[in-house]
């Protein structure tokens, strides 16, 4: 029998792909479009960016003063510390600030901003899915699935992060 999931976008191993798809179909969701895993230090500095300088979106306007606020909230100190760079030097070009973003991450460490920098080696994948992907009526019931599946050490949903965060153990503990 065929496998009825879809997963778009971004590719991902083997093993967080079976996870995922499980997720998908015991929530009764057949599609999604992975939209982030790994990153190297420079892509890290480069999505930082853009989400520092985005608009942030009316609905969280209520919550957060602007977008580095936002990205301040997403992270612990050593991605503070990033945002921080960005927020001392945005007025430069997009490449010079880029670059002093860069810096830090790699003064702080890559993956003590981001497990989507953790070496390949490491205990999880990172896997983000946009959630314009997943249907409106089944988002409730992704969220709860995955936050459920005991293979996910971690789950973020908008709008404590703009996308599906999982963090997919690669051994999974047994229950």
């Amino acid at each position: 029998m065929s496998n009825p999931t879809k997963i778009y976008g971004v590719a991902i191993p083997v093993g967080a792909r079976v996870v995922l798809e499980e997720i998908l179909l015991a929530s009764g969701v057949y599609s999604c479009k992975v939209t982030s895993f790994a990153r190297t230090p420079e892509d890290q500095a480069r999505v930082m960016w853009e989400n520092c300088s985005a608009e942030l979106p009316s609905t969280l306007r209520v919550l957060y003063k602007d977008s580095v606020h936002r990205q301040r909230s997403l992270y612990k100190a050593p991605g503070q510390a990033v945002v921080d760079v960005y927020a001392a030097h945005r007025t430069l070009s997009r490449e010079a600030c880029i670059a002093k973003m860069l810096e830090k991450i790699l003064e702080v460490g890559p993956a003590k901003v981001s497990l989507h920098c953790a070496p390949a080696e490491g205990p999880v994948w990172v896997v983000d899915v946009g959630p314009s992907s997943i249907p409106y009526t089944q988002r409730v019931k992704f969220c709860a699935t995955a936050k459920a599946d005991p293979r996910v050490s971690k789950f973020l949903e908008p709008p404590a992060d703009p996308a599906y965060h999982l963090e997919i153990l690669k051994e999974p503990t047994h229950v």
